[in-house]
């Protein structure tokens, strides 16, 4: 066990992972290739006739395939433009969410928070890669980015062109932003890690690999094949702190368009949110919002909890886990809101 801050991570292994996330136009379309199943993502820029292709040979020797991996190849140089421009702001929305933090009664540690400010870097993907990417690493096919704690990196999904999109065009790009504020907060939250090494027979030791310890409040046990544990209630409050920020860092000309940003992140994670407000009316939300920048504000979160509630966070996550898997995508929590509220 060793924490982030105070372990230099090997350089070649981190700058080896962002270049797994930033393929060829080749490698892309290989990996859209394996999974059949993300042809209706990428339509209309790839026909689902084509796309049934791609692992063929002859079709792989193709003009049209070759214009594609052109056209793949050439919006890297507009990802990493994009990526310069998102990257500059990052700063002043860490000031925004200190303020956010301190204007609730919340504590922050300076220090600590804008090392996980500064060091964070992005790393954009257009609609190509990011499906990809979901195919290489199996990240969850309806995020729009996603944070990898282990290299301390924020990932991005652009939003399709304007023609194929339900928000007008001018709102696309601050559409973009409620992705970005909560892959930040993830970035930003309390976080250390397990450090695995492989023991030498001289006495010395070999690193092997890392996993998530903390992130937020979601905590992971050293045994590497177990899962995270409160995720869910972690994105639930994540996905609050962005709809109560995110007006702060629009640059939308009125309020009908700020408006409908807003009412579309709070549909993300919505029914996570509700278990997280129904939690909020017994213990203050300051509470959870120290636990997740905090390190050492867990404990008080739970034992509050508990004390309101008669459930520790566990036994909330694992009843959020089990009614998620029973009903599918989509689950309101319906029996453990109402355990909550009867509390």
């Amino acid at each position: 066990m060793v924490d982030r801050n105070s372990f230099e991570f090997p350089k070649h292994i981190r700058e080896g992972n962002e270049a797994s996330y930033y393929m060829t136009g080749q490698e892309t379309l290989k990996q859209l290739g394996s999974r059949p199943d993300l042809a209706e993502e990428l339509e209309p820029y790839i026909s689902q006739e084509n796309y049934k292709r791609l692992g063929e040979e002859e079709f792989q020797s193709s003009e049209e395939y070759k214009r594609l991996v052109s056209r793949i190849d050439n919006l890297g140089d507009k990802n990493q433009k994009t990526n310069l421009e998102w990257q500059k702001n990052l700063p002043a929305w860490g000031d925004k969410i200190k303020q956010y933090i301190r204007n609730i009664g919340a504590d922050i540690n300076d220090e600590e928070f804008n090392k996980r400010i500064e060091n964070v870097q992005m790393h954009c993907l257009d609609l190509y890669r990011f499906w990809a990417n979901v195919a290489k690493h199996d990240v969850g096919a309806d995020s729009g980015g996603f944070y990898s704690s282990n290299l301390h990196l924020m990932f991005y999904r652009l939003p399709k062109n304007p023609e194929f999109s339900k928000l007008p065009q001018e709102l696309q790009l601050e559409n973009v932003k409620e992705t970005l504020l909560h892959e930040l907060l993830h970035a930003a939250a309390a976080q250390n890690r397990w450090i695995y090494f492989n023991e030498k027979k001289e006495g010395g030791r070999i690193f092997r690999g890392m996993k998530r310890r903390r992130g937020g409040i979601s905590t992971c046990p050293s045994d590497r094949q177990s899962k995270d544990r409160l995720n869910l209630l972690d994105e639930g409050i994540t996905q609050k702190m962005v709809a109560d920020i995110l007006p702060k860092i629009l640059s939308v000309a009125n309020e009908q368009e700020t408006g409908i940003l807003i009412e579309g992140a709070k549909k993300i994670y919505s029914n996570e949110t509700k278990v997280v407000e129904a939690l909020t009316k017994k213990v203050g939300w300051p509470v959870f919002v120290d636990a997740y920048f905090n390190e050492g504000a867990l404990l008080k979160l739970d034992r509050e909890v508990k004390k309101q509630f008669g459930m520790t966070l566990r036994e909330i996550s694992d009843d959020m886990d089990l009614e998620k898997k029973g009903k599918g995508k989509g689950c309101g929590y319906d029996d453990l809101i109402n355990k909550l509220s009867a509390s």
